[in-house]
This record gives C-alpha cells, structure tokens and sequence, in this order.
C-alpha cells in the first residue's frame, strides 16, 4: 500500500495538487479504527483533523 502511495502522491504533486503524506511507523493499514486502543493511531487522528482545519480555513 505504501508503494501505491507515494506513486500517487508524485501524480498529485505533478498536477499541482496540494497534499500531504505521512507515514505513520509501526502502524498497519486500516489502524484509525484503531484510535480507542492504539496511542499513535489517536496522535494520527489528531493531525489529520488539524490539517483539514488548516487546509478548510476552520477556526481551532
């Protein structure tokens, strides 16, 4: 999964759109269904909903 990722992320980047990436160590895939048990999978959600508010111009 990570291989696709970054393959579509050099296409994002190519075409101008604006994202970020971030890998999170030790985690597997699907883990933000894991935010109750897993301390990094909270952390990750907590990073994404700061840059949603970021990216959306959202007051914090």
């Amino acid at each position: 999964m990570g291989d696709d990722l970054i393959v579509l992320s050099v296409r994002l980047k190519s075409a101008g759109v604006p994202f970020t990436l971030q890998f999170v160590p030790g985690l597997i895939h699907g883990f933000m269904y894991m935010i109750k048990a897993v301390d990094n999978a909270a952390r990750a959600a907590e990073d994404v909903a700061l840059a949603l508010k970021r990216r959306f111009y959202l007051k914090y």
